[in-house]
């Protein structure tokens, strides 16, 4: 569980469009006190050193103060709506650990054993797929399989 909170401990969501004002969006105060100060000037030095970054989500998750900061940098507010790359991956990451923290799936079993369709790659494990190492082709437009995609 403790490399879930790793994964979830700081996530910052990034797009490159418009450009807007900083915005807190902060709802509740945490049980402890955090300066996130540093995080925001290296945030927003990041942007400014950055072409075409002009605005930065950031929200940080403790595991007993639940979201202890939650800010949107240059265009980013709480009411935009913004595409937001590969982030299931973090998602799924998290609940294949969650599963196998509480027994129920070994990270280190063949796909096989899981899946009744993972034949194509009976080898691969649900840890090589999460962290990128499996050697499954990358997500190439011109490879048959993904044009759907």
């Amino acid at each position: 569980m403790k490399r879930l909170l790793a994964i979830f401990g700081a996530t910052i969501l990034l797009a490159a469009c418009g450009e807007g004002s900083s915005e807190n969006w902060a709802q509740e105060a945490p049980r402890r006190a955090y300066d996130f100060s540093a995080f925001e000037a290296e945030v927003e030095t990041w942007m400014e050193e950055l072409p075409g970054i002009e605005g930065v989500g950031a929200i940080i998750v403790d595991r007993e103060d639940g979201v202890i900061f939650e800010r949107g940098f240059g265009e980013f507010s709480r009411d935009r709506i913004y595409l937001v790359a590969s982030s299931s991956k973090m998602v799924s990451a998290g609940v294949l650990l969650n599963l196998q923290d509480r027994g129920l799936l070994d990270m280190n079993e063949p796909i096989i054993d899981l899946l009744d369709w993972g034949d194509h790659n009976p080898e691969i494990t649900p840890a090589q797929l999460v962290s990128n190492s499996s050697g499954l082709v990358e997500l190439d437009p011109n490879f048959g399989p993904y044009l759907c995609q």
